[in-house]
């Protein structure tokens, strides 16, 4: 596993050579850091600096590779590398969140190109072509390649066990499986359907609760959290866990641990729930509980995550031990429901919580300034000089740091909404940040700018810009798309 880095889809890591499992998700680039600077990294203050809470991103990410470098060629697999990749932001990319997308495809691609300067071997169960290309121009050499039967066309390898499976036991015919797929507009997702189908129902069961937990775990009598002698929503049949092992559901890695292949685990979970969303929320909250004593690093950034999925803000905060800036998560639903009830006061806690992020966690978190303005301007029921100098200072924060990377003409539409709410005259900055947008972006991201200001704006100074813009007439009457709007509200 020393020199040349190679691509494989066998997961038959040796015992002694660290195994990252990577997985998607919104904090995907945070927890890979973590792992890559645990597994990898050189003990000393680059690795203490890569996993404590309290680093800004930027500083997290130096520090974790300034870990690895100290560890020279030093082999380690990663697993799963295509499910952690997310592409730059584009023109067309939504600017709400445009600093987080960015990180994230910029570790990823920075991950590339460090293990293939240090030999490093890429598992690759579900390629995806962006992630081909990437490692093709990287000259990563292939070990082994996908070779797909006829009866398994354009199918994920890490899902073809299941069809071998079900033609080996005879719970499929293959000719019948090969016309299923292969008139599937999406034959993943169909072998999944038809793999579930054949389980029993305590099995099923078994396995949508397993598809729950995104790392991987030991198994020896129990899987993580899970246990085959409890009872409750946390218990699992010893004959459902081998039955899942036997038919490829579970991957054996070989560092003894288990887990779900990423492309089932993405399929389960788009097919439908385990259960009603208030018993889910309850099982997650249990997850992170039994999680949250395990000193294990991959339990510890599982029980975090469970806390956020959860609900549970004290837990979430509780588990918080490397990184904590899914709280968004958790500050999003304050908000929907202090928008769905029309109680002030649930934005103020929706603040809170970006506000605990920005000052425990990572203080140039663009997007968590962002929303503890936007949640505080929502909080205000009357004039508080207070209150607004607050709001005032988190939009100023939030389009810095977001600056700082990329222009981001939502966050300017916010801020200077706010100021012409509070009587400011903001057609002079609003002109130079029009023309700015449009240079950059075009006039149909104009919408970024002008929609979250308009409201606040004064009837002549509307009229002053539309005398010399007048196409900004046509952005009277529209929205931005609800995804933009973080919180999923007006702006």
């Amino acid at each position: 596993m020393t020199g040349r880095a190679q691509i494989t889809d066998r997961v038959d890591v040796p015992p002694d050579v660290p195994a990252v499992l990577v997985r998607d998700g919104n904090d995907a680039h945070l927890r890979l850091s973590v792992l890559l600077a645990l597994h990898a990294g050189a003990p000393g203050e680059a690795r203490d600096e890569a996993v404590d809470p309290a680093t800004p991103w930027r500083a997290r990410a130096a520090a974790a590779f300034e870990s690895l470098r100290t560890r020279g060629n030093a082999p380690l697999a990663l697993i799963d590398p295509d499910a952690a990749y997310l592409s730059p932001p584009t023109g067309q990319a939504v600017f709400d969140d445009a600093t987080n997308q960015r990180e994230r495809a910029q570790f990823f691609s920075s991950v590339l190109d460090f293990g293939a300067e240090h030999g490093w071997t890429f598992v690759r169960s579900a390629p995806r072509p962006e992630v081909t290309e990437a490692m093709d121009a990287r000259r990563i050499a292939t070990a082994t390649e996908h070779v797909a039967s006829a009866e398994l066309p354009d199918v994920a390898p890490a899902l073809w066990p299941l069809a071998r499976w079900m033609v080996a036991e005879g719970r499929a015919e293959a000719n019948h499986l090969h016309r299923l797929l292969s008139s599937a507009d999406d034959p993943d997702d169909a072998l999944v359907a038809a793999y579930e189908d054949l389980l029993d129902p305590e099995t099923r069961t078994s396995l949508r609760r397993l598809a729950l937990l995104r790392e991987a775990h030991p198994i020896n009598g129990v899987i993580g959290p899970f246990g085959p002698g409890e009872d409750g929503l946390r218990r699992l049949s010893s004959a459902a866990i081998n039955l899942l092992r036997r038919s490829g559901a579970l991957t054996q890695l070989g560092n003894g641990t288990v887990a779900i292949a990423a492309p089932l685990r993405d399929r389960l979970a788009r097919r439908q729930a385990l259960v009603a969303r208030d018993e889910t929320q309850l099982l997650r909250s249990e997850l992170a509980r039994t999680l949250q004593s395990n000193r294990d690093p991959e339990a510890a950034l599982e029980a975090h995550r469970q806390a956020i999925l959860g609900g549970s803000l004290q837990l979430a905060l509780d588990t918080a031990r490397f990184y904590a800036s899914d709280l968004r998560v958790i500050a999003a639903q304050l908000s929907h429901r202090a928008h769905a009830a029309r109680r002030p006061a649930l934005y103020r806690e929706a603040a809170a919580v970006y506000a605990t992020i920005v000052s425990r966690f990572d203080a140039e978190d663009a997007y968590a300034w962002q929303y503890l303005g936007f949640n505080l301007e929502r909080s205000r029921t009357a004039p508080d000089e207070t209150l607004d100098r607050q709001i005032a200072d988190a939009y100023l924060s939030s389009c810095r740091l977001a600056d700082a990377d990329s222009y981001n003409p939502l966050y300017h539409g916010r801020r200077l909404g706010f100021d012409a709410r509070l009587g400011r005259d903001v057609r002079s900055e609003l002109r130079e940040h029009l023309a700015r947008t449009v240079a950059l972006h075009g006039r149909d991201h104009a919408r970024w700018l002008i929609l979250p200001a308009r409201k606040a704006l004064a009837a002549e100074i509307w009229a002053d810009l539309l005398a010399d813009y007048p196409w900004l007439a046509g952005l009277e009457h529209k929205r931005l798309p609800a995804r933009s709007q973080g919180d999923g509200l007006e702006v």
